[in-house]
């Protein structure tokens, strides 16, 4: 297909390395606009289709983790999940790229397209949805108000 060159206008393959007039390097610009015309359409597919499992605290909306005390002994204590928000569940979302485990915070940016994939607080979970749960119900949401501290 001929497309006009982007640097001097002559009509260039689209399959050309560089335009034969300027020199441009056309197939990197079309491949460039494929990239970007790709990441518009995942973008304009993202949507929430339910809920998933929280993978950082495993569904239980609690993480544990070690600390010494002031005599060196090691102790488990658990922390309240931020990502979850102390109820075992995250939103789990779509895109044409497959499903991801998005956390309350990172769901509004998420979705407007404004987090990539690989953001704190998104999980990419695989090509199929997700519709078991390792609990029948999810816990409450805490608002960062409500948690205990």
């Amino acid at each position: 297909m001929l497309i006009p060159c982007p640097e001097c206008e002559r009509q260039v393959s689209d399959r050309a390395k560089a335009c034969p007039d300027c020199g441009f390097p056309v197939a990197e610009h079309v491949a460039e606009q494929k990239r970007e015309a790709e990441l518009a359409a995942r973008l304009a597919s993202r949507e929430r289709v339910g809920e998933i499992d929280c993978p950082r605290c495993e569904a239980r909306g609690f993480c544990y983790f070690e600390a010494k005390n002031e005599h060196g002994e090691t102790r488990q204590l658990f922390t309240w999940c931020e990502d979850c928000k102390h109820s075992g569940r995250l939103h789990q979302c779509r895109d044409l790229g497959g499903y991801y485990a998005v956390s309350h915070a990172a769901l509004e940016g998420f979705i407007a397209g404004e987090l990539d994939v690989e953001s704190e607080g998104v999980t990419f979970v695989g090509e199929a949805e997700v519709v078991e749960h390792r609990y029948d119900r999810a816990g409450e949401v805490w608002d960062d108000d409500e948690t205990p501290g």
